[in-house]
């Protein structure tokens, strides 16, 4: 038994390292399918190699970047803390930490992202050789800060990935990172026309520099879609969201929560045009694929669960409506601290459902939970 297994690693050790490149020239260029198939190959190898081999932590740190970003957030996280350990020094350790705090991010951790993310920035600072990766970790940062509406200090933090672009001469992917950013930071100041110029440089950049079929053109496609649909600009918004879910579709697969996003961004742009029996299954398309991706209890799926409700709401369908709404705030509960705005809306939801109804006693309960929450708050 002691052979075969000295045999098994010996065989792939001969190209893993060619694995490996192959693998994050894949990633690079947007098919991360094949990224992943490549780097399996070279973890396949890297399995055999004792704990502490600095060649195994790097394979895990690039396998568990790929599934992060294909929604296997579990094996990510698994992936990356048997990496850390091992990372040889402050520069390796910080783009770890930076990692983890952007998987904890997408699963809706944000305490525990913001933790990951400042100590990123520390070590990164301290590392004297990290021009390169700081201002990326300083917009991590952001979106955490952006995502907890803690708005002046992602502000602050995107004017440092800015200053970091610029002094390090990064590419135009980054900056467009931080447009994107940017432009929501925008949106939350009101400033709609702000948003969709800064929304609008970043797709350009994307397209120029990712090609058309991209990942992260989907998403600038999808969050640019959104700015005009505000604008009443329905016909552009939904070419735009269209394209995205079909990038989606093609590079990430059906059960990704990036295309959950896009086609719950299609539904809202149809509703706001007046196509109602088009929304309602998109809707459901869209909860379905982040609680599979995700997990139940996951914000974004319990934002999916209260756009349901606001849509059954708006129809007169008290029913649905009362249902949908009490499926988010059981999902967001999970969730206190990130998800308290989420609860209030969608309390508000319930209890306008309530008082449609004249269903008082209810009513009361309501209004004084949410009255709780704002003492709370």
């Amino acid at each position: 038994m002691i052979g075969f297994f000295l045999l098994a690693c010996t065989s792939v050790s001969i190209d893993w390292e060619a694995h490996a490149q192959a693998g994050l020239a894949a990633h690079a260029s947007g098919d991360w399918k094949r990224a992943q198939a490549e780097l399996e190959s070279a973890w396949s190898f890297a399995e055999c190699l004792p704990q502490n081999d600095a060649r195994r932590a790097r394979i895990a740190h690039n396998l568990g970047s790929i599934l992060h970003l294909r929604g296997n957030f579990d094996r990510a996280e698994d992936l990356f803390h048997q990496a850390l350990p091992v990372a040889v020094d402050s520069l390796e350790r910080g783009k770890l930490l930076n990692n983890v705090a952007v998987l904890y991010r997408a699963q809706g951790r944000f305490e525990s992202a913001e933790e990951a993310g400042r100590r990123a920035i520390g070590l990164l600072e301290l590392a004297g050789n990290a021009e390169a990766v700081l201002p990326m970790a300083h917009y991590n940062l952001a979106e955490i800060y952006r995502h907890l509406h803690r708005l002046e200090e992602a502000r602050r933090e995107l004017e440092a990935a800015r200053e970091g672009i610029a002094r390090a001469g990064l590419g135009e992917r980054d900056l467009a990172m931080v447009l994107q950013s940017e432009a929501a930071l925008w949106l939350e100041f009101g400033d709609i026309e702000k948003a969709d110029q800064l929304q609008s440089q970043a797709v350009e950049l994307i397209e120029r520099s990712l090609g058309a079929s991209h990942p992260m053109l989907a998403g600038g496609w999808s969050n640019l879609a959104m700015l005009r649909a505000r604008q009443q600009r329905y016909i552009e918004a939904e070419q735009m969201a269209r394209r995205a879910i079909a990038i989606y579709e093609t590079a990430l697969g059906d059960s990704h929560p990036h295309l959950a996003t896009a086609v719950n961004n299609l539904a809202q742009i149809l509703r706001y045009h007046g196509r109602l029996l088009e929304v309602e299954p998109l809707l459901r398309r869209a909860v379905n694929i982040w609680s599979r991706s995700l997990g139940p209890h996951h914000l974004d799926t319990a934002r999916g669960m209260k756009n349901l409700g606001d849509f059954f709401a708006s129809r007169g369908k008290s029913k649905g409506a009362e249902q949908w709404y009490r499926r988010a705030l059981d999902s967001a509960a999970k969730q206190p601290e990130a998800g308290k705005s989420l609860m209030a809306s969608a309390l508000e939801g319930l209890s306008e459902v309530y008082r449609m109804e004249n269903r008082r006693t209810e009513w009361i309960r309501v209004r004084k939970q949410m009255e709780m929450g704002k003492a709370l708050r």
